[in-house]
């Protein structure tokens, strides 16, 4: 993963909105996670975090099988079951990066996948936001050994 990454950190670094030391700041202590398979944590609103008046329960994030969502403005991320039961711990790292990318930049998916296209990501033509986890990964789960994701911008 550190070489891919590393590869990551200097082609993403000539975007000004990037910073390397803010990010490896925000994934090493400044995101706040929270675990909506805790059911006090699943009941709260996200208007709770997010100050946006979006009454949904946390919970009620992962109604369409996503493993982690970013609260809209806030640095936090909340995770559900499929984080945990459907993800590789290599996965999850790239989850981990994916969240951060979007807290950094402000950009949602679809932003966030343009952004990358300049960094040689590929969307399908049926893009979803695991896509983009799949690139930093680099192909399936093969970061440091496989193409994609950075090793082959």
């Amino acid at each position: 993963m550190t070489s891919i990454w590393g590869t990551c950190q200097t082609y993403f670094s000539r975007d000004s909105r990037y910073d390397v030391s803010a990010f490896q700041s925000l994934l090493t202590d400044g995101i706040t996670w929270l675990d909506a398979r805790n059911s006090s944590v699943g009941a709260t609103t996200v208007d709770s975090y997010a100050h946006n008046g979006d009454t949904r329960t946390l919970s009620q994030l992962f109604t369409y099988g996503a493993s982690a969502v970013v609260l809209p403005g806030t640095t936090y991320v909340v995770v559900g079951s499929n984080y945990f039961t459907d993800n590789t711990q290599t996965q999850q790292i790239a989850i981990a990066i994916h969240e951060a990318l979007h807290i950094t930049l402000k950009l949602d998916d679809g932003e966030l996948a343009g952004w990358l296209v300049n960094f040689g990501f590929k969307p399908s033509t049926t893009f979803t936001s695991s896509e983009i986890t799949d690139w930093i990964v680099g192909t399936a789960d093969h970061m440091s050994t496989e193409g994609g994701g950075c090793k082959n911008p």
